[in-house]
């Protein structure tokens, strides 16, 4: 096997986020490029130079339409030598990230191969106010927990909790993981479509990552490495909000790259 080269890398991933592009666009599917790329596309037109991770948002509705979409396209992924990845690897959680990566490369993590050049997806979410999410955050605890103890078959709780785990194996038996899942993310796309008057990522603990809704009205284009990728109108709120002064370079010290490990071609 050889060694990626970080040219390579990002070269790597500039060719997956056009071919997903174009899957999003053919498929309706709203988008921005977020975080780290988002700074790197307005402030150097492409990567932190010492950065070479791609971070995108899909509004939650929108995020779980696409992992559908994803898990039934297998022609699409191998052809273009895709491969979905979820947050947890066992494809029972629908409110976390996921990743789309390129199957010609592979990485060894905690003990096992997997791909290593990917995309990361996250859920924009989009609230009614910041008091409302952490109610938001416990909801999608509980229903990960749900849904993972109905993978694992068996209550682990104790006490009153036991009982009210076992009544949710009941109906998981009755209604099985995808019914579940169904009313799960219904649940929560109803609440988005209520009164959306903040959006952000909810995944952390960090409230400062939501600001008003308009900023992610729609979209606005900027090069990112020679390719158009699509900014949301408020990426100065947004980035001000979440980073501070984005526009000045950190410490040479603080500029940390993502690389803690050694990337292979199969």
């Amino acid at each position: 096997m050889r060694e990626i080269t970080d040219i390579e890398k990002k070269a790597l991933l500039v060719d997956l986020l056009v071919r997903l592009n174009h899957y999003l666009e053919k498929n309706s599917i709203k988008w921005f490029v977020a975080f780290g790329t988002l700074i790197g596309t307005v402030r150097h037109h492409g990567f932190i130079p010492w950065d070479d991770d791609v971070d995108i948002v899909v509004p939650r509705k929108d995020f779980f339409r696409l992992i559908h979409l994803l898990q039934k396209d297998e022609e699409f992924l191998q052809k273009n030598n895709m491969c979905l990845l979820t947050y947890d690897d066992r494809n029972k959680s629908y409110s976390k990230r996921f990743k789309i990566a390129d199957t010609r490369t592979e990485m060894t993590e905690f003990g096992s191969l997997r791909p290593a050049v990917f995309i990361d997806v996250f859920p924009l979410d989009y609230i009614p106010s910041l008091k409302f999410l952490r109610l938001r955050r416990k909801l999608i605890r509980n229903a990960d927990n749900m849904i993972m103890l109905c993978a694992r078959g068996k209550p682990y709780r104790k006490g009153f909790e036991h009982i009210l785990q076992y009544l949710c194996l009941i109906v998981y038996r009755v209604l099985g993981l995808r019914k579940m899942q169904s009313i799960y993310e219904r649940t929560l796309v109803r609440v988005e479509e209520k009164n959306p008057n903040y959006a952000g990522v909810a995944e952390g603990e960090l409230v400062n990552q939501f600001s008003e809704a308009s900023n992610y009205k729609y979209s606005v284009p900027m090069l990112f490495e020679g390719v158009n990728v699509p900014v949301p109108v408020g990426y100065h709120a947004i980035l001000t909000q979440i980073y501070g002064d984005y526009m000045t370079l950190p410490k040479e010290e603080d500029r940390l790259s993502h690389g803690y490990y050694k990337m292979y071609w199969k």
